[in-house]
């Protein structure tokens, strides 16, 4: 006897939401379908093909929330401020800063080399973590990433 076992997972964005009290999440659907063969050889040397189809489709919270826009950031900045961010880093403008774009704007971003994920290129979809920056000495607002994560 023969068992030839195959997976497939599916992953969607669900349209679906979720309420966890009285605030609405974005939710990530998952469906996974595993189908079994089973070969098996007859006394009278033909083959008998079972086949079995199991599918499981969960549904989670999705991981990717933003917390903040560049917009709001940008219009009233409070250093310190733990924010997260859902957008693409573009380009290089200085050692170790960015422009980030989201669906609102731009803003600046400070990424250390070694919290750069590897392979992350220009215009990748990317989560950053973060604390805001206001400097008391210039007119500047950036954001010092802790995390950057590709989506």
């Amino acid at each position: 006897m023969t068992k030839v076992y195959k997976t497939f997972t599916f992953a969607a964005m669900a349209a679906t939401m979720l309420a966890s009290a009285a605030v609405a999440q974005n939710a990530v659907q998952t469906t996974t379908t595993r189908a079994v063969e089973t070969q098996q050889a007859e006394p009278d040397g033909s083959m008998s093909v079972t086949r079995e189809v199991a599918t499981e489709t969960m549904t989670k919270p999705a991981v990717s929330i933003a917390t903040h826009t560049a917009q709001t950031i940008m219009a009233s900045p409070k250093d310190g401020a733990n924010v997260t961010l859902i957008g693409t880093i573009g380009a290089k403008v200085g050692d170790e800063s960015y422009v980030f774009t989201d669906r609102t704007g731009a803003i600046q971003v400070e990424i250390d080399s070694e919290d750069m994920p590897a392979g992350m290129q220009v215009g990748q979809m990317v989560r950053i973590d973060g604390e805001i920056d206001t400097h008391w000495f210039s007119r500047g607002v950036e954001v010092d990433v802790e995390r950057v994560t590709l989506i």
